[in-house]
């Protein structure tokens, strides 16, 4: 049997790397403390297998937390006990519903023990298939208070992978949204033989299928449960070097996403990290960074990066998160912002890109633009803002340039699912892609190897790829160190990280970074919305699209009402045309008149007629981008 193939077999038959850790007794632990924060003493560096503990460092200078590391449930109860701070609001029908901390600790606590109530096996899991919204925190903590494993999910998944990634994770709760996630999940319930109750959030529940609960019938059964003896055995079972939680990765096609095994110690040592930086960052600006932040929880939380800062980093602080109404048909970023106020604002490079666009146009459509970088922030809602954040991909530097003039900092961080979310962060502020502390290279933190590509170090490298052996060992080395296929080098004391080693294409032998040469034309032709880069031995060719592509975002009403179609060309493209001179052909009946380009559609007829002025634009520009890329560009295609 091929290691791959292990993924098939069912738990009981899982061959260990070394014991389980539901047969090593109290004794073999390295703590004298019988609870959640103690460790198994374990060689292995990497498992794939969730019922392993993995070695992690727990003295690296770089790594060193200032507290003893902790389980998530001492994390939790440390940051909820007896706060009275507000931790979740949410809109529902134009009402604010608000939760405390102490209401958040609660509410968990009567979820573990509907969970042990319905049935829920050690290191079992609870797959959340859900909009981001209190009851997936609710559900993701009370899975790991019960020993379980707290699992995320996609929405946007079909019935069949959400079965085998079910199958795959041993699950034996589904938590689902609504109505027509639950028909999804009802579809392939009986391919998950391990699958004890399905529970739905919102929405009424109206199927007669067996084993199926609302969330308030859910939580009614841990209500009525006492403390049971059960609840505190498998509390005293949690190790910190063990798996509590598993993150899956989106992927295309027909294949299910790889399963990132993620320890107690991952999470709970990176949100410290993270909130660390938090403060220094403030600091530079001369900001205290107090408790009782504001954040709004936007990306989908079974990313590991809104894991991370909206449901970890949110508890140390003390932060307000702020859930979107995930049944609102219409959806305006900038409305929601100003009703919020953040005053952290963590966001991915598309939604960065959508709020300088706002900014943009502003500056054209307004006449009088003297005090519009003073207003600019307001009318975004992010006058509140101490910082702003970009991760998951590379931003360009006019928008991070852009926002800087209205006094809003944009700092980038580096890091994946493997790192448990952001592992390396940006010196001075939106120049992560370009500049790295220097204090990386010589640490265990990061390593350039021989072949260009970056290993890295620290107590937030994940544990391994769930039920995948060889991925695993190729992945992780004999020191636990993470070979994370992305390309790098250093310059002049600086890190500079080129792109996945998988994602690069070829020219003349040489590696470029097709993200690279996207944002380049992006920032120098404003009528470009994307851009597929493609290469033959010798060259480059691009395609110019005129609309956004569907962003990898999970949210539908995200993908709905930011990214549909329109033929509107932005204000700020429409002076492009102007000031460079290039206008729609004159029509017999308007010979002296110049008719502005106005709308996508016309620029596509510019390009169809083979307007001189605009191919010669647009190949000066393409050259610029030749230049500063190392590259020559043969053609481009407008769509």
């Amino acid at each position: 049997m091929r290691a791959n193939e292990r993924v098939e077999l069912e738990a009981d038959t899982y061959a260990m790397n070394n014991q389980s850790i539901a047969s090593i007794s109290q004794e073999d632990c390295t703590e004298d403390i019988l609870g959640s924060d103690q460790r198994i003493d374990v060689y292995r560096v990497a498992a794939w297998d969730p019922t392993d503990c993995v070695k992690r460092s727990f003295n690296t200078i770089d790594c060193k937390s200032v507290n003893r590391p902790t389980s998530v449930l001492t994390f939790l109860e440390d940051c909820t006990k007896g706060n009275q701070n507000i931790a979740f609001s949410i809109e529902k029908e134009g009402k604010f519903i608000k939760y405390t901390y102490s209401n958040y600790l609660e509410i968990v606590n009567d979820a573990a023990k509907a969970f042990l109530k319905l049935g829920l096996e050690p290191l079992h899991s609870v797959f959340i298939i859900s909009n981001n919204c209190p009851e997936w925190c609710f559900s993701h903590f009370g899975a790991i208070t019960a020993g379980g494993i707290a699992v995320g999910i996609s929405t946007n998944l079909t019935p069949e992978l959400i079965s085998r990634c079910a199958q795959k994770c041993r699950a034996n709760f589904v938590i689902v949204e609504n109505k027509e996630l639950m028909a999804k999940v009802l579809k392939v319930k009986n391919k998950i033989p391990r699958l004890k109750a399905i529970i739905q959030v919102n929405e009424m529940l109206d199927t007669e299928e067996e084993d199926t609960y609302s969330w308030e019938t859910f939580l009614s059964m841990g209500r009525q449960q006492s403390t049971t003896s059960e609840l505190i055995a498998r509390r005293k079972r949690i190790e910190f070097n063990a798996c509590c939680s598993i993150v899956y990765e989106d992927e295309s096609g027909d294949n299910p996403p790889k399963g990132v095994m993620l320890s107690h110690i991952n999470l709970t040592e990176n949100a410290r990290l993270i909130e660390k930086k938090l403060h220094s960052h403030a600091a530079e600006k001369k900001v205290l960074f107090e408790k009782n932040q504001i954040i709004l929880s936007l990306i989908p939380l079974s990313h590991v990066n809104a894991l991370m800062t909206d449901v970890y980093v949110s508890l140390i602080n003390s932060a307000t998160v702020h859930f979107l109404d995930i049944s609102q048909r219409e959806f305006q970023l900038t409305v929601v912002l100003k009703k919020v106020r953040p005053t952290v604002f963590f966001a991915n490079p598309f939604i960065w890109e959508k709020l300088y666009e706002k900014i943009t146009d502003d500056q054209v459509t307004k006449k009088k633009i003297a005090d519009l970088f003073k207003n600019q922030r307001e009318g975004l809602g992010l006058d509140k803002c101490i910082n702003g954040y970009s991760g998951g991909e590379r931003i360009s530097q006019h928008i991070i340039d852009g926002f800087k003039k209205t006094g809003l900092q944009i700092w980038e961080y580096y890091g994946m699912s493997e790192t448990c979310g952001p592992h390396l962060w940006a010196k001075t502020a939106g120049n992560f892609y370009s500049e790295m502390d220097k204090r990386a290279f010589v640490s265990p933190l990061v390593f350039v190897l021989p072949s260009g590509q970056l290993r890295l170090s620290g107590k937030n490298i994940f544990m391994g790829y769930l039920c995948d052996e060889r991925r695993t060992t190729e992945a992780i080395d004999k020191d636990g160190s993470f070979h994370s296929g992305d390309l790098g080098h250093i310059l002049n004391d600086f890190l500079l990280v080129s792109g996945n080693q998988n994602a690069m294409v070829s020219v003349k032998g040489r590696l470029i970074s097709p993200l690279k040469v996207e944002n380049e034309i992006k920032s120098i032709l404003p009528f470009v919305r994307h851009v597929i880069v493609e290469s033959d031995s010798d060259y480059i060719s691009v395609k110019l699209f005129l609309n956004d592509k569907e962003p990898a975002l999970t949210q539908k009403w995200f993908k709905k009402n930011v990214t549909k179609y329109t033929d509107r060309l932005r204000p700020t493209a429409k002076q492009w045309f102007k000031t460079n001179h290039i206008f729609l052909p004159e029509e017999a009946s308007a010979k002296n008149r110049k008719i502005e380009v106005d709308k996508l559609s016309d620029v596509v007829k510019l390009y169809q007629s083979k307007d001189q002025e605009l191919f010669k634009i647009v190949r000066e520009r393409l050259y610029i981008v030749s230049w500063n890329c190392g590259i020559k560009i043969k053609e481009f295609i407008i769509e």
